[in-house]
């Protein structure tokens, strides 16, 4: 006779089966998975093209209904089957959103600069030069400019904090002799209504800019009127390397110009277009984790001696410090030439 204790257990209320150690760690990884998708795509509906009201509330009911159908769909199998196929809906239409070419675009990126040339000489056109009365307000000027790649002689690179000291937006300068200097900034384009985030960034918000300018406008903007800490680092290239990062950007200009894309402030941003070692251009910086911290990236620098090493790295980075001289020339014709007055700069490579 089968007594109550040799009675097999009742199932779970939920009618789930008990699950083994191997069960439960698979729907730990799940969650972790799952959970995280969630909100990415939440967000990704709350900062998505629809009118404002019914973005906020798409993504609020999105939000419940996955987080709903994680912790309180019974059996547990099927809220995990209902938040991936709501995540691979809001993917789907993820990858149907396109930039755009045409936007009411900020007065200074409106107008696209490009390159085109024969042999050694390049044209470039629509440099940009704004004259700021402050950071918000400018009058912007653009012009053309025929470049010797004969004459090319150095490579700059300027990082701009204005926060973390892992954070920085960096920008290349090419020098063609004396006080001849065109640098390149690869940026979010907004629009006139549009303010720029960082968080905004990941979603789709921005289109990319590759910013042609004079030292003047862009290095001064930040020195003098963002009033970040920007640091000039002259850098050990060798001359046929310079040259084809050079050609690099141009080309990266006249894409972006065909075909526009999208703004990332993780995989296309200002770090992500730093001189680096592949098939295009083959650098004296290769990939390295610093890229994803561009802050941290002269330090990296500085160990790879890409930069001056007969300083200790404090002092070095001390000297490169530019904002006094950059605020005391202002709108002097030679700025660039006032900004690196007593810079370290290393011997080139050969």
């Amino acid at each position: 006779m089968q007594t109550e204790a040799d009675s097999p257990a009742p199932p779970p209320a939920s009618g789930e089966a008990p699950s083994s150690w191997s069960q439960r760690i698979i729907a730990a990884l799940l969650y972790l998975i799952l959970l995280p998708a969630t909100i990415w795509a939440t967000l990704a509906l709350y900062w998505s093209n629809m009118p404002s009201p019914l973005a906020g509330l798409v993504a609020l009911i999105y939000g419940l209904a996955g987080l709903a159908a994680l912790f309180s769909v019974r059996p547990r199998w099927r809220g995990r089957l209902t938040v991936t196929i709501m995540f691979l809906g809001v993917l789907g239409w993820w990858w149907t959103i396109s930039p755009a070419p045409q936007r009411q675009w900020r007065k200074d990126a409106a107008t696209l600069p490009y390159a085109e040339g024969s042999g050694t000489h390049v044209i470039i056109h629509n440099i940009r030069n704004c004259d700021y009365r402050s950071a918000t307000d400018y009058d912007v000027r653009y012009y053309d400019k025929t470049v010797d790649l004969a004459r090319l002689e150095s490579l700059d690179l300027y990082f701009a904090h204005s926060g973390s000291p892992a954070v920085a937006h960096t920008i290349v300068s090419f020098g063609f002799g004396g006080n001849q200097y065109v640098c390149f900034s690869l940026e979010a384009r907004c629009e006139v209504t549009e303010v720029y985030s960082p968080m905004r960034g990941f979603f789709k918000q921005y289109e990319l800019i590759s910013v042609a300018a004079d030292e003047r406008d862009l290095v001064r903007l930040w020195t003098n009127y963002r009033k970040a800490e920007v640091y000039l680092y002259r850098l050990r290239a060798k001359p046929e390397a310079t040259r084809a990062i050079f050609l690099r950007y141009c080309h990266q200009m006249n894409a972006l110009r065909a075909k526009p894309e999208w703004y990332n402030p993780l995989t296309r941003s200002c770090a992500s277009a730093i001189p680096a070692r592949d098939g295009s251009a083959p650098s004296h910086l290769p990939r390295t984790w610093a890229m994803l911290l561009p802050g941290y990236l002269p330090g990296w620098m500085y160990g790879q001696q890409v930069v001056d090493t007969s300083l200790p790295f404090a002092e070095f980075k001390k000297r490169s410090l530019i904002n006094s001289r950059a605020q005391a020339a202002d709108k002097d014709p030679n700025f660039s030439v006032r900004i690196r007055e007593g810079l370290p700069k290393p011997q080139p490579r050969r």
